[in-house]
């Protein structure tokens, strides 16, 4: 299973033979610059700090706020459980929903290396 934009395809496609289900459920949290800021000139790193800031805090500039990327794992993580009982599935995703969905599976029971940020390509394993 992968994020449907084509990169997170590619590596499901490198990592995995059989066919992969592509879903938008899987992509990276987007975030939105806080409008009134707009015309102040800061550093991207300081634009991107105030965007998760915005996220966490579901700011209304946001498309998806926190509580709303979180029942968001929360449903591909269901629908992955039912479909797939005790079976092992691969997921490619993006770097801050990944933070997300291992949070959710840590909160599930799920055991597995836990990581500040996820290195490209890089498989993390979590067993029940």
């Amino acid at each position: 299973m992968s994020s449907d934009l084509s990169r997170a395809i590619q590596t499901a496609e490198t990592i995995y033979p059989g066919p992969i289900i592509a879903t938008n459920r899987l992509r990276e949290i987007e975030v939105q610059s806080i409008h009134p800021l707009g015309n102040l000139k800061l550093h991207y790193h300081m634009w991107l700090l105030m965007g998760r800031l915005a996220w966490y805090f579901s700011h209304s500039s946001q498309v998806e706020g926190r509580s709303e990327t979180l029942d968001r794992a929360k449903q591909i993580l269901d629908w992955i459980e039912e479909r797939y009982r005790n079976r092992n599935v691969l997921v490619v995703s993006h770097g801050a929903f990944m933070k997300v969905l291992t949070q959710e599976l840590s909160r599930r029971g799920y055991r597995g290396k836990r990581f500040v940020k996820p290195r490209n390509g890089a498989m993390y394993i979590f067993e029940k």
